[in-house]
């Protein structure tokens, strides 16, 4: 007797052909006992019926789970169509027969962060999933089709950092849900592996929901033309300009930018934006957790750091960023160098003002790519701090008055990048010209780091002056001692003596880069500290880094002696205390939290006393009034006063805040004598 074809062929064998069927671990598509192809005497393997049946689709009903070839680096499904069913409700398991959705496990490769082949002529996911079960990521090849209900691609509960690369030509209007790393509850930003789209001009039509984990369309115009929507725990990255034009994005979570990408609305956060093209600058600036500046290079991508522009074409509302904008000067400060820059200093004993966050500061920190009000928690050391947290509020309270007059209109704000372990001879070397040819990686990172914390305060603040006001440098322990205060040391003796002679090299290249930057141009004050006693690790006479602490303490004061607008900060005393807690006591010298307290308010006062001076440069007859022009540092809150002789008395005229043009002008009416006497005060 002929058997007739059957008209679906389905994983669920038994002699009634119903049943969810969980395959065993080792089996797959081509093993004996699984699947129901309409007989009693069924269960022949895939490759077999699809030869006796060919063009019949295979299922996978609800409740059932199919395994891929194990281990196998390539694998073809036989049939000429595969499809995934279920209701497209998700659920967060290996595998069960009450499950309402099918699963597909992949478990060809073995082994992490190589890849393995799958080729499927047609797989249809309409409710089904698929779940990367081994550490090889699975590249699909052929076509995909998405179905009216939910697709998902996950990684179960049991795994970790895994992910998907799809080749294949992927269709079809329903959802594509993004559900990695299930076992976890927050974004990972460590990991690497991601859902890769690498086919090129997909047809897809329907909607991404990038629940957790991250979406890359690597592939030109692989995402389709969709709306698509970030969860709090997904991110969305694109190799090319999405443009979507007739579809919203929606993001909760991050969007790892760096093209120019086109959406017909867009909401972050919940606040829709209006119509207009945003460059990231200005969009990590309205929300910086979602637009990060720098992240770790995900599978598949070409980039780890931020750029680009979001145009809306039809969008709504209007923006508001949580910084006031009515601060018409930014006192920009750089603060760079090693771990005593990064800071290891622990909060405790911290007072509640340098433990809240100083919303009069904002920084933005170059080694994460975080923008925020000032805060502890911008370090290496969790929950550490360095030398901005006193260095910030003691500026903020110098320039928010002077001369017992409120200032509202300038804003302290810090750029720092620094790196634990680097040296000034290697890491932080300066090529000595107006080019990056020589300099070395931490400086180059640092110049990167620089300007883009710039461009993101140029975005927070529309309209505001930015004044780069000073460098603060705090380094040196890796020059004197290259295994940064253990046991043993590793230095060339020529890399100390070299210090002074390196750093005045250094110097002059932060201001070579710098030039352009009002008020100082090349002329930028510059800020050390000097290594100091209280660090045992080098100040001991005991030590074998002792004599390398001598030489990097003279290069230090040589340069500050040989530059002008350079200022060593003597930190022999003993409020610059070292440590004894944790990463305070390493090597006997880092600053703790007294010591970093002192650090940053002692810069803060070398900063207040490296201010110009104000200057009378011009007083004018006009009949009988007077026209007087001063300059001065902008910000600054200056009397004017009036004499009748250089020794006064002298008669207050007027307090005047100094704009952002560094220059000021009062007309003294109707004074009633030939010769009036003025001078100017500051604090």
């Amino acid at each position: 007797m002929v058997r007739s074809a059957p008209t679906l062929i389905t994983l669920n064998y038994s002699t009634s052909g119903t049943g969810a069927v969980l395959m065993s671990s080792g089996n797959d598509w081509n093993t004996i006992g699984y699947w129901w192809d309409g007989s009693s005497d069924g269960g022949l393997p895939a490759s077999t019926l699809a030869t006796n049946y060919p063009g019949v689709p295979f299922a996978v009903p609800a409740g059932s789970l199919l395994r891929t070839p194990s281990g196998a680096l390539t694998s073809i499904f036989p049939g000429a169509q595969l499809i995934l069913q279920g209701n497209g409700q998700f659920t967060n398991d290996t595998g069960n027969v009450n499950d309402s959705t099918s699963l597909l496990a992949n478990k060809s490769g073995s082994g992490s962060g190589m890849t393995a082949s799958l080729y499927f002529t047609n797989l249809v996911i309409n409710g089904g999933r698929i779940d990367d079960g081994v550490g090889y990521i699975p590249v699909f090849n052929g076509a995909i089709t998405i179905g009216s209900n939910n697709a998902y691609f996950y990684v179960d509960p049991t795994a970790g950092d895994r992910g998907f690369q799809i080749n294949s030509v992927l269709s079809g209007t329903g959802t594509i849900q993004v559900y990695l790393y299930s076992a976890q509850t927050s974004f990972q930003t460590a990991y690497t592996n991601d859902l890769n789209i690498a086919g090129t001009n997909n047809p897809f039509t329907g909607t991404w929901n990038i629940t957790q984990g991250v979406l890359l369309g690597s592939g030109t115009n692989s995402l389709g033309t969709n709306s698509i929507y970030v969860g709090a725990n997904g991110a969305l990255e694109s190799l090319y300009n999405l443009n979507n034009s007739n579809a919203t994005l929606t993001l909760n979570g991050r969007m790892l930018l760096h093209q120019n990408d086109t959406f017909a609305s867009v909401t972050v956060a919940g606040t829709s934006l209006p119509t207009g093209t945003y460059t990231w600058a200005q969009l990590y600036a309205l929300s910086p957790a979602n637009f990060p500046a720098n992240w770790t290079q995900k599978f598949g991508s070409t980039s780890n750091s931020a750029s680009g522009s979001l145009t809306v074409l039809a969008g709504s509302g209007s923006l508001s960023n949580n910084v006031p904008q009515t601060n018409r000067v930014i006192k920009v400060f750089l603060q760079a160098g090693q771990s005593n820059s990064d800071g290891r200093a622990v909060t405790n004993g911290l007072p509640p003002s340098l433990l809240l966050p100083q919303s009069d500061v904002v920084i933005y920190y170059g080694d994460a790519g975080t923008y925020t009000v000032l805060q502890p928690g911008l370090s290496k050391q969790t929950g550490g701090f360095g030398p901005e947290l006193t260095f910030g509020q003691t500026l903020a309270a110098f320039f928010g008055q002077t001369n017992n007059v409120p200032t509202n209109d300038v804003m302290v704000a810090i750029i720092k990048y620094a790196a634990g372990g680097t040296s000034l001879y290697n890491d932080w070397a300066a090529g000595g010209n107006t080019t990056t040819n020589g300099d070395g990686a931490y400086y180059l990172n640092f110049q990167n780091a620089a300007r883009t914390g710039w461009a993101v305060l140029s975005a927070a603040f529309p309209g505001a002056t930015l004044e780069l006001g000073g460098m603060t440098w705090v380094q040196g322990e890796t020059d004197i001692d290259l295994s940064s205060g253990a046991t043993g040391v590793s230095s060339n003796p020529a890399i100390a003596a070299a210090y002074g002679t390196n750093l005045v090299r250094f110097i002059n290249n932060v201001r070579w880069v710098f030039a352009t930057n009002a008020p100082y141009g090349s002329g930028l004050p510059f800020f050390l500290s000097r290594i100091s006693t209280n660090q045992t690790a080098f100040s001991n006479p005991a030590n074998a880094a002792y004599p390398y602490y001598f030489k990097v303490r003279a290069g230090q004061a040589y340069a500050a002696a040989t530059l002008s607008n350079v200022f060593m900060l003597d930190t022999d005393g003993s409020q610059f205390s070292v440590g004894t807690i944790g990463a305070e006591s390493v090597g006997n010298q880092h600053y703790d939290t007294g010591g970093q307290e002192a650090l940053g308010a002692a810069f803060a006062g070398q900063v207040i006393s490296a201010l110009p001076l104000p200057v009378l440069q011009s007083i004018a007859q006009s009949g009988s009034n007077w026209s007087v022009t001063f300059a001065g540092a902008s910000g600054l809150n200056y009397s004017l006063r009036r004499g009748i002789s250089v020794l006064g008395p002298w008669l207050p005229l007027t307090n005047l805040i100094m704009g952002p043009s560094g220059r000021g002008v009062f007309y003294d009416q109707a004074t009633g004598a030939a010769c009036e006497y003025y001078r100017i005060c500051h604090p």
